[in-house]
Parts: structure tokens; C-alpha cells; sequence
């Protein structure tokens, strides 16, 4: 073995494992309705990328929303959450505000899931709704606020596109 091959395969060992196997795909935007207990039925195609025992994580989001993720997706968040420091203020904010507002939730036989009372509260959430999938998660919005925020013009898209290098679309 020469050198650089030595050296390639140690930086390869050194690099972290990528697992593409349990990724979830959630993409799409729906729109159901809260029931009077608080429940919603998840769109089909989201539910595909449930575990079969329909375990999920629902804690707060950015933006006013709440953030649904699958059980293996809220173990790696956890997992990255769980390193932040409990010396440093801002990072135990954070660690309070997403693990701290965690509820974990079950999809019931008819495929729906209810939004505990305190995140209804915390994204302004009866009536209608708008899930985002985006990748990883499904962002769950008030519909009113989801409209809001949507229409908000400070940032267009295509200026934040250009100014992430890394983008490719």
C-alpha cells in the first residue's frame, strides 16, 4: 500500500457512516382539519414513512409551528440535542425548548394523531391546518398562521438560494 492510499483509507475510517436506509421523505403540503378532541388524520403518503407501530415525536418548531418526526428522525435530533451543553445559557434553552416540549404521540387504527392541548396552545392551532413536509420532519401550522407567515416578504426564496453555495437544485 503507497502512502496516499494509507492516508485515504485512515480519513476514510475517520469519516463519519452515512445511512440512507430509514431517511424519511416527507414533502408536500395538506391541509386537514382538527377534530373536537384535537386529533387530525395523517395524509397517507405520510404515514408510509411511519414505523409500523405508528410511534412518532411532536415537540415545538421555529416559526410558531409544531415539528412531527418519525421515531428513528427524533432519535437522531435527541441524540444531537442531548450534546449541547448545560453550561451554556443559550444552548440550554434550546435543549428545553425542543426536548422539554416533546410529547411522543401514536398514529390510532384510522391514522390520526392528537396534538396535546399545550402545543395546540403554543402554534395557535383549532380548526384548520397545514402540514409541511420538509424532508426530515412535517412542520404542523395554524392554517391563519401558516397564510401569515407565508406572505411575509422580508426574504424571497431566490435570494436565499443564491447566497447557500452549497445549493444545488
Amino acid at each position: 500500500m503507497t502512502s496516499n492510499e494509507n492516508i485515504n483509507s485512515e480519513a476514510q475510517a475517520d469519516a463519519p457512516v452515512m445511512s440512507y436506509v430509514s431517511e424519511p421523505d416527507f414533502s408536500g403540503t395538506y391541509t386537514p382539519k382538527l377534530d373536537e378532541k384535537g386529533r387530525f388524520i395523517i395524509p397517507a403518503k405520510f404515514r408510509e414513512v411511519f414505523d409500523t407501530d405508528g410511534v412518532c415525536t411532536l415537540t415545538h418548531g421555529l416559526d410558531g409551528c409544531l415539528w412531527l418526526y418519525s421515531k428513528p428522525s427524533w432519535q437522531e435530533v435527541f441524540a444531537n440535542l442531548s450534546k449541547l451543553s448545560d453550561i451554556r445559557e443559550g444552548e440550554r434553552k434550546l435543549k428545553r425548548f425542543f426536548i422539554g416540549g416533546a410529547k411522543e404521540c401514536e398514529l390510532d387504527k384510522q391514522g390520526r394523531i392528537l396534538i396535546p392541548p399545550d402545543l395546540r396552545d403554543f402554534a395557535k392551532i383549532s380548526g384548520e391546518i397545514c402540514l409541511v413536509g420538509i424532508g426530515n420532519k412535517i412542520e404542523i401550522w395554524s392554517a391563519a398562521e401558516f397564510a401569515r407567515y407565508d406572505e411575509k416578504t422580508d426574504v424571497s426564496p431566490e435570494v436565499i438560494a443564491e447566497n447557500i453555495e452549497f445549493l444545488t437544485l
